[in-house]
């Protein structure tokens, strides 16, 4: 077989494993608030997994909200960069949160979201990012129905550092695969919405960026994205 027919075969592989993934989407149900205002209570949480993706066994479900609340905490960098030391229990973790945030009964928020980032790979890379029209995430991502909590992330109001403060907004509507997660973290405080470990093929496309200075004079970037996946009505 020519090196051309495999790419051909993979490339189709990945095109409708896409389009899987999007007509999944489309049956999710949809919601505008967060679950609850406050973290819930152990048994509350495994109740709302059990929900969300009745295929998990009673073992299943405990171990997803394991991994959810870890990855509120102390884990986030390792799930969110895609297991970078190959660990099985991270991969165990990210299996379980995306199996949480693909089930079918997992409501997708249509509020807008945000999130922030101190990009330390300097001004041009980041311009030439933003005419190339495309951000990207490593895997599973948190962004955040508050956009204080994206302005914090991102130091808009810092003087010091070797950065600029980037933040997203995803306009209400447009959100497709992000699930209101402030009920399961540990951290309920940060209003987050979780996008599972396939944003890192999808991205972001970047419909506007907006260049300007805090009052400190350091350097801040409004993105308006949209993820790359359309949901179709």
């Amino acid at each position: 077989m020519g090196r051309g027919s495999l790419g051909a075969q993979q490339g189709m592989r990945a095109a409708t494993a896409t389009q899987a993934e999007e007509a999944a989407l489309r049956n999710h149900p949809e919601t505008t608030t967060h679950i609850a205002d406050h973290e819930l209570t152990g048994k509350q949480k495994r109740a709302w997994v059990r929900m969300a993706c009745p295929g998990l066994t009673d073992a299943e479900q405990t171990a997803a909200v394991k991994a959810l609340e870890h990855y509120s905490e102390l884990g986030f960098h390792a799930i969110h960069n895609n297991n970078p030391d190959n660990s099985p229990k991270v991969a165990r973790e990210i299996e379980l949160i995306d199996r949480v945030l693909s089930g079918k009964n997992a409501p997708i928020y249509k509020g807008a979201i945000y999130r922030g980032v101190k990009w330390g790979n300097g001004e041009k890379a980041l311009k030439n990012l933003i005419s190339n029209g495309t951000w990207t995430e490593k895997g599973v991502t948190s962004m955040s129905s508050n956009p204080e909590v994206a302005r914090e992330f991102s130091g808009l109001t810092a003087n010091y550092g070797d950065f600029i403060s980037v933040i997203l907004r995803e306009a209400p509507g447009k959100n497709i695969s992000g699930v209101p997660f402030r009920h399961l973290s540990k951290i309920s405080s940060e209003h987050e919405v979780l996008l599972p470990s396939s944003i890192n093929r999808r991205g972001f496309s970047i419909k506007k960026a907006t260049w300007t200075k805090n009052n400190h004079g350091a350097t801040v970037v409004y993105l308006d994205v949209e993820e790359n996946l359309r949901r179709k009505k």
